[in-house]
C-alpha cells in the first residue's frame, strides 16, 4: 500500500503530454505499419479479394484501420479515429 507520501508524489509528478502520447504510441509500431498506416490515411484504399499482409492484419487488430465491405470481393479500407491520433492528426 503506498504511504501518504508516495501518493503526493504521484501525483506531482509531470504526465506526459498529448503530442507526446502520440509519439510514444508511434514508436511501438514497426516503420512498415507506420507507413501503411500513413498510406491509407493519405488515399482511398480499396483491397480486391481476401489476401491480407501480416502488417494490415496488425494494424486492423490493434483498431487503427477498419475494412468495409464494398461488394463481394472488394473492401474500402479506412483509417480509424485511434489511427489518425497515432499518426498525430487532430481529428
Amino acid at each position: 500500500m503506498l504511504g501518504q507520501d508516495d501518493r503526493q508524489r504521484f501525483f506531482d509528478e509531470p504526465k506526459a503530454s498529448l503530442p507526446q502520447l502520440n509519439v510514444m504510441f508511434m514508436s511501438k509500431l514497426s516503420t512498415d505499419e507506420r507507413n501503411l498506416l500513413r498510406y491509407h490515411a493519405e488515399t482511398a484504399r480499396i483491397l480486391r479479394g481476401s489476401a491480407r499482409g501480416v502488417v494490415h492484419q496488425h494494424l486492423l487488430g490493434m483498431g487503427y484501420i477498419e475494412e468495409r465491405t464494398v461488394n463481394m470481393q472488394d473492401s474500402v479500407i479506412v483509417v480509424t479515429q485511434a489511427g489518425r491520433r497515432a499518426l498525430g492528426f487532430k481529428s
